[in-house]
């Protein structure tokens, strides 16, 4: 049996707030995810195979699909499969169809298997869904990988020399991780698969254009290709697995710039500018858009840009003014918190309706902090206001309210922060 390759794998959460994922198989026929292990999943899979599992639970497993020559068989029924540690399963068809009560066994791979009448395949599962193959000769597998509610990252800033420090809600504990190679504020970070990206930023009161990669895997830094442009107080938002760094200011002049960096080719390339020049915005990226929102200068501005067609667009404005403010995305909903002139606000914006709508307040009024999203929360984290804050607040959506969590190590402004799971 030979891989297939290029076929699109797509995983969606059973739950509101929680991303889908999706991703090509590659040349052994293989995707991986990051998946959250308290969470079902529907897979759907397209391109040279067809199929749709319900009510997938992760769990360090590798879930494989295979067919064989001659298939007469075109319907396999799988469902609630719930995978140990290292465990696959193996579906077969053949030049006969399968028994009309076909079931699953974990771990075994049925090396030489001939259709029967009687039951090849053991264990049976709850309830039922559809495998579908259109091809023969082939082998799909689908990999997750167990995630946990995922980390925290908040970088540098002023106040706090280069600090990076972590914070795991799952313990609602911080801790200190190795220090970005170069002090900075009003940078901008991004992640792009399983690295933090901090970009560009203020130091020596000039403004650069580093870009440094976190790893939290080895707890290292590493220098990469630097920005296009030197800028600070910019924004960045992660489209797919590209990183985009939008508008800042430069020589005491706004800029519009976008530049795209792709850590695969450690390349970045300039895109189409954003249709005002501003610093002290924030960014979240909604579906396959990044919302560029609000800025210094009383802006409440609210654009759009599309990397597929490499345009912007202007979308219904903010509900108040302001800068210096955070941003994070839940579900399909961008949250604009706090900032200059805005203080405490917290206001939602839906794409799909074009509205905005304003929600319950920070605890604390300040600017120049930092957002990531984790899990179904936003957390809010450090700033400014009156002097340097340590304060970690926690939004829920979902019930419209906040807490308070423990606070950063350190009290810093003008940082960045970044979510890896």
């Amino acid at each position: 049996m030979g891989a297939i390759s290029n076929a699109l794998v797509t995983a969606i959460p059973n739950k509101s707030g929680y991303p889908t994922l999706s991703g090509y198989t590659n040349s052994n026929g293989q995707v991986t995810f990051n998946m959250f292990s308290f969470l079902t999943y529907t897979i759907q899979i397209s391109g040279p195979a067809i199929g749709k599992i319900n009510n997938f639970i992760p769990s360090n497993a590798n879930l494989g699909f295979n067919t064989v020559k001659n298939i007469a068989a075109n319907k396999v029924r799988i469902s609630n499969i719930s995978l140990s540690t290292n465990k696959s399963i193996y579906v077969y068809t053949g030049n006969s169809k399968l028994p009309v009560k076909a079931n699953i066994k974990t771990g075994y791979k049925f090396g030489k298997w001939k259709p029967s009448p009687v039951n090849a395949i053991s264990n049976s599962t709850k309830s039922s869904t559809n495998m579908i193959n259109n091809a023969s000769k082939i082998s799909l597998n689908f990999s997750s990988v167990i995630s946990g509610l995922g980390i925290l990252y908040a970088v540098d800033g002023s106040g706090a020399n280069k600090t990076n420090n972590a914070y795991d809600p799952s313990t609602n504990k911080w801790s200190k991780k190795k220090s970005d190679l170069v002090s900075r504020s009003r940078l901008a970070a991004g992640v792009v698969g399983s690295k933090l990206y901090a970009v560009d930023g203020n130091h020596a009161r000039n403004g650069i254009k580093t870009n440094n990669a976190y790893n939290p895997s080895t707890n290292t830094w590493s220098s990469e290709a630097s920005d296009l442009v030197n800028r600070s107080t910019l924004a960045v938002g992660v489209v797919g697995s590209k990183l985009y760094a939008v508008d800042g200011f430069f020589e005491r002049a706004v800029i519009k710039t976008n530049n795209a960096y792709d850590p695969s080719t450690n390349k970045w390339l300039s895109r189409a500018s954003d249709l005002v020049g501003r610093r002290g915005l924030a960014a979240g990226v909604v579906g396959s858009k990044l919302y560029a929102v609000d800025g210094f200068g009383g802006l409440k501005t609210n654009n759009a840009y599309d990397p597929s067609t490499n345009t912007w667009s202007t979308e219904a404005s903010d509900l108040v003014s302001r800068a210096y403010l955070a941003a994070g995305v839940v579900g399909s909903k961008l949250y604009a918190v706090d900032g200059m002139s805005a203080l405490n606000k917290n206001n939602a914006y839906d794409p799909s309706t074009n509205k905005w709508l304003s929600r319950a307040s920070d605890l604390v009024g300040r600017s120049q902090l930092a957002a990531g999203v984790v899990g179904s929360k936003l957390y809010a984290v450090d700033g400014y206001n009156s002097g340097y804050l340590k304060t970690n607040n926690a939004y829920d959506p979902s019930t419209n309210t906040w807490s308070t969590k423990a606070s950063d190590l350190v009290g810093r402004s003008a940082l960045a922060a970044g979510v890896i799971q």
